[in-house]
């Protein structure tokens, strides 16, 4: 939560490419991490998937001119930023973002049923933390492809945490909804009850 105020800033002022490698070198070392049977180096696993998700997820979508037909949520993951400024840097079709986003969903929900398939072979073949390897696999495949990039960043006022940190405050101010929805998120992601340890891999 508290990285999440501050990678999208960091993200517009570093670059977005930057933030897609900083993402799969974090993910890689959380999932090294598994190896481990020491408590503390599996909740600095932990912390460091929790950093991985926020420099993923907490970007903000750079300016549309104009704007495609159906609206960009605000914030999308580094990846989907880094698409849309290269897109209209490029000087292609608004419009052709909703067709790109659209394929996008259709693709992450295939990429999930795959993943899962192949992370259940890998359980089976060589226990619970060989998931966690093939993993580390692919992001070095994503980082390798990432590499080849040309980089793109935000504006002076998209890499402002203060104005993030205010707009975040007003959104849950103004609508209650979205602070239950965070508690009931968090309240959804704690460890199962048969663990020895919250950090512990369970079968």
């Amino acid at each position: 939560m508290c990285l999440g105020t501050f990678a999208a800033g960091l993200a517009d002022k570093y670059g977005r490419a930057l933030n897609c490698k900083a993402y799969a070198v974090v993910y890689i070392a959380a999932c090294l991490t598994k190896h481990s049977s020491s408590y503390s180096v599996l909740l600095l696993g932990r912390v460091l998937g929790g950093v991985a998700t926020s420099i993923l997820y907490s970007v903000s979508a750079p300016p549309r001119n104009p704007p495609p037909i159906r609206p960009i949520p605000p914030s999308v993951q580094s990846f989907e930023a880094w698409m849309v400024s290269a897109h209209t840097k490029a000087g292609f079709e608004a419009q052709w973002l909703e067709s790109t986003f659209t394929l996008t969903t259709f693709c992450s929900g295939v990429a999930a049923i795959v993943g899962g398939i192949i992370a259940a072979a890998a359980n089976h073949m060589g226990g619970p933390v060989a998931p966690f390897d093939a993993s580390a696999l692919v992001l070095l495949a994503v980082l390798a492809l990432v590499s080849q990039w040309s980089e793109n960043k935000g504006s002076a006022e998209d890499s402002s945490a203060t104005q993030g940190i205010g707009g975040a405050l007003r959104t849950v101010g103004a609508a209650v909804k979205v602070l239950f929805s965070g508690e009931c998120a968090a309240a959804h992601l704690r460890p199962p009850s048969h663990c020895k340890h919250p950090f512990a891999l369970c079968r």
